[in-house]
């Protein structure tokens, strides 16, 4: 029996009794789409196949060099962001010792002051409280650096899940062309296609699809994860670039 005209990229097809219906299917599914950019920020992006398809292609194919690509990329971002987060736990702990240092200065300068009132000694005291003052911003700004290292460290840990999420996509990606391949393989031989071979065939390539899907799905999620954390990161930011403003002000003023 002839299949598809060939000007469509179909292979033909032969005649296997009952199942001929379903092998079309599996074949369809199995044929490749136009790639999306490579790269990760692919991965959630919207693809149009080069040709119109009986069936839905759940997931266009790419080359394997893209999604290799892609596996190197995972493997990078994972080894920067454990290491930013290491980076950002050990400031968060020089800010706390720092914080400690600053509240025992601001102590002492608010005995100084209390024994200057008591002593009559007006001028010193204004002076103390002018001081105290300033370092109780400064104090602030200590405090709103450690928030910030700590936000630095949450926005790195989410920065590896995403790349662990890419990772585990790629892999499954690659499962998922060599389950194409040996579907293709198939029809294009000159043998008969034995019936529960094909039907394996194309069981393969779709619940190869399905944990694709699943694993897109959770990259998604991963990248709104990401998000949120920077943009709690850049807030803080905002903040400890505001209190340092206060800072500079008062050193002019």
């Amino acid at each position: 029996m002839r299949g598809p005209d060939r000007s469509w990229g179909q292979p033909r097809f032969r005649r296997i009794g009952a199942a001929s219906g379903l092998i079309l299917a599996a074949s369809l599914l199995a044929m490749p789409a136009r790639s999306a950019p490579e790269g990760p920020d692919r991965l959630i992006g919207h693809v149009v196949p080069d040709r119109p398809d009986t069936f839905l292609v759940f997931v266009p194919e790419r080359t394997e060099e893209a999604i290799r690509r892609d596996l190197a990329w995972a493997a990078e971002e994972k080894t920067r962001a454990e290491s930013d987060a290491r980076l950002a736990a050990e400031l968060a702990v020089q800010e706390e010792a720092r914080i400690d240092a600053k509240k025992g200065e601001i102590e002492t300068l608010k005995a100084q002051a209390k024994l200057a009132d008591e002593q009559d000694l007006e001028s010193r005291k204004e002076d103390l409280e002018r001081r105290r003052d300033r370092e109780e911003l400064r104090l602030d700004l200590l405090e709103e650096r450690q928030d910030m290292r700590k936000d630095e460290a949450e926005e790195a840990r989410a920065r590896k899940k995403l790349a662990d999420a890419i990772h585990r996509l790629a892999d499954r990606e690659l499962t998922l062309l060599e389950r194409r391949a040996r579907l293709a393989r198939l029809h294009r031989g000159t043998a008969p296609i034995p019936l529960n071979e094909a039907l394996q065939a194309n069981k393969e390539v779709r619940d190869a699809q399905e944990r694709v899907l699943k694993s897109l799905e959770e990259a998604a999620d991963r990248r709104e994860e990401l998000a949120k954390k920077q943009r709690e990161l850049t807030e803080k930011r905002l903040e400890v670039f505001e209190v340092q403003g206060k800072i500079l002000s008062a050193n002019a003023g």
